[in-house]
């Protein structure tokens, strides 16, 4: 990564009307599929306009739209690889979102954090807010409870959130003015103001007790992650490796549908992700490569998933990069948040 603070600026709002929504759809399906109301879709109302920073493994973005739906679905989790936190403060407007943890509400002056590597669903109002985007290998050990911030929200009004809230805002007004070399000593005390924020609320004892569930956890996903090409990868060699119990890995995996499940998950989203990489990968390759037992099983699997075939989901890639809108607009964010995944 270069150093320096690398800034984007996107915004529909000199491009025909009748192509804006076409155009801000495409974008931002780097991250999230959208929906707006047809009506609004080709008036001059509609308006799109994200204005990012890059620094190091970090993002700091201020997005501005109409009434939107927003799915996270997945698809998009595999396919982009984020092992991100995102954390949006409300500046305007709100949101209703769901996801397989529960439902819940945003208002003016909220904030919320995002596990981009979970699924979800919204309905925004007309909005404008502030996203923060911090990796998890540096926030992840500073918070009590890794695992549960994903649609946490943080309310206007109470003391912890005007801090976080004034601090994100303090980045968002002065990033223009500052060079790379002024930023880079600030990332720490960044890191560490949210993780302050985020772990204000948890109460200690249960704290410790899931800082610990997540080392464990963090440990097994390491090794299960060495291990996606080895068919032999079972609960059992993971127990046996690490010296864990059975009840135990059920436990800690019990979010996810059992450690089973979680390795099915994790060699889908690796095979996707080369999918995505590599249109000359052979499917019997793939197969072989995240550990599945056949190419056909590996295929069965991979549509329940995802609803299309492994060759499918690689032509609609290509076809997808060849008939991408040829603009003058600064979609450079895009690219960043690809980056920040690796791929």
């Amino acid at each position: 990564m270069e150093n320096t603070i690398l800034r984007s600026r996107f915004d529909v709002q000199d491009i025909d009307e009748t192509m804006r929504y076409e155009v801000w759809a495409d974008s931002i399906s780097c991250i999230f599929d959208v929906d707006t109301e047809k009506e609004l879709r080709q008036s001059d109302a509609f308006v799109a306009a994200i204005e990012a920073f890059r620094f190091d493994d970090f993002m700091l973005a201020n997005t501005t739209t109409v009434e939107t739906d927003w799915w996270r679905t997945p698809f998009h989790v595999a396919r982009d690889g984020l092992d991100h936190y995102m954390i949006q403060l409300f500046l305007r407007g709100g949101m209703r979102w769901q996801s397989p943890r529960g439902s819940g509400e945003v208002n003016t002056g909220d904030l919320i954090v995002f596990d981009m590597a979970e699924e979800m669903q919204s309905h925004t109002s007309d909005f404008n807010h502030i996203s923060l985007i911090l990796p998890r290998s540096r926030l992840a050990p500073l918070l009590k409870n890794p695992d549960g911030q994903h649609m946490r929200c943080l309310r206007k009004g109470t003391p912890i959130a005007e801090l976080l809230s004034d601090y994100m805002i303090l980045l968002d007004r002065n990033l223009p003015a500052l060079n790379y070399n002024q930023l880079r000593p600030l990332l720490p005390s960044v890191l560490s103001m949210v993780a302050v924020c985020l772990n204000d609320a948890d109460d200690p004892d249960q704290s410790m007790t899931l800082l610990r569930h997540w080392r464990m956890k963090h440990q097994i996903k390491n090794m299960i992650a060495k291990s996606l090409s080895d068919q032999k990868l079972s609960p059992n060699m993971i127990c046996d490796e690490l010296d864990v119990s059975r009840s135990n890995l059920y436990r800690l995996f019990e979010e996810e549908g059992g450690v089973k499940n979680f390795i099915r998950q994790q060699r889908l989203k690796r095979s996707l992700n080369i999918l995505m990489r590599d249109s000359r990968a052979m499917v019997s390759q793939v197969a072989d490569e995240c550990g599945f037992s056949s190419p056909s099983d590996f295929c069965r699997v991979f549509r329940n998933q995802y609803g299309l075939s492994p060759r499918d989901a690689r032509r609609n890639n290509i076809s997808t990069r060849r008939n991408r809108q040829e603009d003058e607009l600064d979609r450079e964010y895009e690219g960043w948040l690809h980056g920040l995944a690796g791929n």
